[in-house]
């Protein structure tokens, strides 16, 4: 039985279930809010997603990945895969996803979009799947930082900018404790209006996770220059 529901929050998530015979997958991205909404939107830039796999069966699932055809991809599109596999343990899902980084060109065709990939274990095990995408190419008119999805968080929270810039303009996003001492760059180079989606996942930049308590991000391109506060809760 093939069956897809969708549920959103007002926490500006996109929960995507989609059940087959005894796995489904929850895809976690997106900041709006709807009931029956079945499309990711993206936007032109970087684009994070977060796959997570929950195991409705009785059986351990090993080394689950992920897996796309480059060839398949729209026109436009480029995605880069985490060298990443996760073990589900039967009735379980996993605490973290699987992570995909899609990069879409500017000039790509404002409109709809099928991604189709492949979820395989280590059994040589496979599940395919089709991922829907709406692709908005309208640039933001302002420059804003938004709250951080979850906050308080655990294993991983999002991010997301949007940039006015006119030009291509140096832009930095990082991770600042309460004493003030940088502890993680996400973002240093330069970036073209759009809308951005970051993760940090609690750690500094030698991979060591951070203790629990208040940080700070903070974001600078060209003349935009704002601070918000999260707190990572372990």
């Amino acid at each position: 039985m093939y069956n897809i529901k969708i549920y959103l929050n007002n926490y500006s998530y996109i929960l995507y279930k989609l059940f087959l015979s005894f796995l489904s997958v929850i895809f976690l991205s997106g900041w709006s809010y709807a009931e029956t909404e079945q499309i990711l939107t993206l936007n032109p830039g970087l684009n994070h997603v977060s796959i997570k796999v929950l195991n409705n069966s009785n059986i351990d699932v090993k080394s689950i990945k992920i897996i796309i055809d480059d060839e398949e991809l729209p026109e436009g599109f480029t995605i880069t895969k985490e060298l990443q596999q996760l073990d589900v343990l039967a009735n379980s899902k996993t605490k973290v996803g699987l992570k995909l980084k899609i990069d879409i060109d500017e000039k790509a065709k404002q409109g709809f979009y099928k991604l189709p990939f492949v979820l395989r274990d280590k059994a040589n095990h496979s599940w395919s799947y089709d991922l829907y995408l709406k692709l908005e190419t309208q640039k933001p008119s302002e420059f804003r930082l938004l709250p951080n999805h979850p906050n308080p968080f655990n294993a991983e929270t999002h991010i997301k900018y949007e940039l006015a810039n006119v030009s291509l303009q140096p832009t930095q996003l990082v991770i600042i404790d309460v004493t003030g001492k940088r502890i993680r760059t996400l973002v240093d180079k330069k970036q073209s209006a759009g809308t951005y989606n970051m993760i940090w996942d609690g750690k500094d930049e030698t991979g060591a996770p951070v203790s629990s308590g208040f940080y700070f991000y903070k974001i600078t391109s060209g003349p935009f220059v704002m601070v918000r506060k999260m707190m990572l809760l372990k």
